[in-house]
């Protein structure tokens, strides 16, 4: 009797089975990397951008602070605000200047005309140093920004002792 060979067509449950086995552990692995590396770049960028904004703002408060008549300094609150978080004074052009924090902003008011000089903005604050020399001037910030999953990316940078030059 003669034999006649099938040749198989398609694969068996078994098979289709193990490669949905294989193809769902290899793709579980993928998706934590992922969601690792979404996290990783948000909270990267949270940091890049509140650097950048906190070295901004500090670098144009010490510019026009240190051009500040210093009998005209006076530290201060807007309402509701956190004490010493307000600094107005008179710089050497006779313009009137005042950097403040209202909510999560910092503003720069330069004779009624308000500015916004960034965004994100935690604390903000303004002290005098422990010192005889009252032209020094503490200047603190800290800025904090949302990242992932209700949590948040804090950098906190201060100038110590800005000399008020006038």
């Amino acid at each position: 009797m003669l034999r006649i060979a099938r040749k198989k067509k398609g694969y068996t449950l078994v098979e289709v089975m193990l490669v949905l086995a294989v193809m769902g552990i290899v793709l579980a692995g993928t998706m934590g990397l992922l969601i690792n590396f979404t996290r990783f770049w948000r909270v990267n960028q949270a940091k890049l951008d509140i650097q950048r904004d906190a070295r901004r703002t500090l670098s144009l408060m010490n510019k026009k602070l240190r051009q500040a008549v210093q009998s005209s300094i006076v530290i201060d609150q807007v309402t509701g605000m956190p004490p010493w978080s307000r600094v107005t004074f008179t710089g050497l052009d006779s313009v009137s200047i005042s950097y403040y924090q209202n909510g999560d902003r910092l503003y720069q008011e330069t004779n009624g005309q308000i500015l916004m000089l960034g965004e994100n903005l935690k604390t903000l604050r303004f002290s005098y140093p422990s010192s005889d020399d009252g032209a020094l001037l503490g200047v603190s910030v800290c800025f904090e920004k949302a990242t992932y999953e209700g949590g948040s990316k804090s950098l906190q940078l201060s100038i110590e002792k800005v000399r008020v030059m006038n």
